[in-house]
């Protein structure tokens, strides 16, 4: 058993060998350790430093500069995102690594962004005939499994169903009790999950006489999502974990983690750009490019300023009044002779009576089309 004192100097013991391999020239550090079943889940201060240590084996190269007398291979397991995918066609082999590459294809996926895949349900158990079944899919990026779930996807030229596979509290099938599983039980006897009497679940004789366990509730069996106890540990879960409620994975897009706004797919099933480097190369770009203009525009803006100060500080050493510089450099519209088809009188058509910066433009109007495409 772990505990605090051992986790602090692992992962202390781990920050040393990790400045080493830096030789101390980036802060790189691992901010959070956990030990897990299959063994330690590294937290570090960016994604960044995260994959900068899975590149080039530096995480076994880490381990073994922190434990050199370990002899066993340091493998980094990369993280997955898992995804359940309804109705696909029993013919998919979801181990064949070509099934898995014609699926990004058909999609429009990055190369080897499927990890792995598998059957939800064991194949003996399916009835004759079964066309369809249902495949977890395991994601390489948050990215890829948040296209899938936005759709449309297609498996097999049939489209599917892809949600985000969520974790249910785990529920003891020997007790019946919440947050554990049957190999970490520690009663002797068994507790039915139907009946709640001291039998296997198997070897029920009346499913229909129902009773929780955790609850005491009559009404369903333990396990059921109407149980008090098992909604009361979800919405701990969900305290400490939000995203587990969402529907996607969360990224740095609004619209993954912010209800209130629109995802692509309301907007016109639209599918997301998934980031490689070259995207985030022009969006640098596009950036540089923005606030440059944008200091341009203010340069600008500042250069009219001060020659229009400039201005009227000429015109009042010599005490010119302002409208009356502005009237002789902005004289009115020259009167126009007009001829009346009736009559060979001429009419002199009277000077506007606003002033010369607000004059109307004349508006044309005709039946016929611009050629411009921009009138």
């Amino acid at each position: 058993m772990y505990t605090r004192d051992n986790i602090n100097a692992y992962k202390d013991t781990l920050n040393v060998a990790l400045e080493k391999l830096t030789d101390g020239a980036s802060k790189k550090r691992i901010v959070g350790l956990r030990i897990i079943r299959t063994g330690t889940l590294l937290e570090l201060d960016s994604a960044k430093s995260a994959k900068w240590l899975k590149e080039n084996n530096r995480c076994a190269e880490m381990v073994k500069e922190a434990y050199t007398s370990r002899e066993e291979e340091t493998k980094v397991i990369p993280r997955v995102h898992e995804l359940m995918v309804c109705f696909v066609p029993v013919d998919f082999d979801p181990h064949e690594e070509e099934s898995l590459r014609l699926v990004e294809l058909e999609n429009g996926l990055p190369p080897h962004s499927i990890i792995s895949a598998s059957w939800i349900k064991d194949l003996s158990r399916r009835y004759e005939g079964q066309g369809y079944a249902n495949v977890k899919i395991n994601c390489a990026s948050p990215e890829v499994a948040n296209r899938m779930i936005l759709g449309p996807t297609r498996i097999g030229n049939h489209s599917v169903k892809v949600q985000k596979e969520h974790r249910l509290v785990p529920i003891c099938t020997k007790c019946s009790h919440h947050d554990h599983f049957l190999a970490a039980c520690k009663v002797e006897r068994f507790t039915c999950q139907f009946c709640a009497q001291e039998h296997s679940s198997r070897d029920c004789p009346d499913k229909t006489q129902t009773k929780c366990t955790p609850c005491g509730s009559s009404r369903h069996s333990s396990g059921d999502e109407r149980c008090i106890e098992g909604k009361s540990r979800q919405d701990r879960q969900a305290e400490h974990a939000p995203e587990t409620r969402s529907k996607f994975f969360f990224t740095k897009d609004r619209w993954t983690y912010n209800k209130s706004i629109n995802a692509p797919w309301n907007l016109g099933y639209l599918r997301p750009e998934i980031e490689t480097e070259t995207s985030q190369e022009q969006a640098g770009k596009q950036l540089t490019t923005a606030a440059a203009n944008a200091s341009q525009g203010v340069t600008n803006k500042s250069r009219k300023t001060n020659q229009t100060k400039n201005r009227q500080i000429t015109l009042a050493q010599y005490g010119i009044p302002t409208q009356a510089a502005r009237s002789v450099q902005h004289p009115g519209p020259t009167p126009k002779t007009q001829t009346t088809p009736d009559s060979s009188q001429e009419m002199t058509s009277p000077p506007s009576s606003l002033p010369p910066a607000q004059t109307q433009p004349s508006i044309a109007t005709s039946n016929a089309r611009p050629t411009d495409p921009s009138a």
